[in-house]
């Protein structure tokens, strides 16, 4: 499967898997100058923003949202939220997609994986 391919497919697997957890998604691939947002979600009082981080080999997942990946997605979040005027809780989570030779995947979703104050 192609990288491009891949990734799009994990977005669907994170949406499915949130939609399942009562989620509501409201935004995929949100793009501003200067950085995107994978997936925006309501669930609750909260408005999510999830970077989702996928490999073909599990290897590095862990290390993969950096300060500055995670200083993006706040600006990002920060114009999404003037943009829309949205009222609810912001909240930073991470889903981090693997692939085993293109067969089977795993998800480890994170709910509040990072926050906003120290980026």
């Amino acid at each position: 499967m192609r990288k491009s391919n891949f990734g799009n497919y994990a977005e669907s697997f994170v949406c499915s898997h949130l939609e399942k957890k009562g989620y509501k998604i409201v935004c995929r691939n949100f793009r501003v100058q200067g950085g995107e947002i994978d997936i925006i979600a309501e669930k609750d009082f909260y408005i999510c923003f999830v970077e989702i981080k996928y490999r073909t080999n599990g290897s590095g997942l862990e290390t993969a949202i950096d300060r500055k990946k995670q200083r993006r997605v706040v600006k990002s979040a920060e114009q999404y939220i003037r943009k829309t005027g949205c009222k609810l809780q912001p909240r930073f989570d991470a889903a981090f997609v693997s692939s085993y030779n293109g067969e089977s995947m795993s998800l480890e979703y994170i709910s509040n994986a990072f926050d906003g104050s120290g980026v």
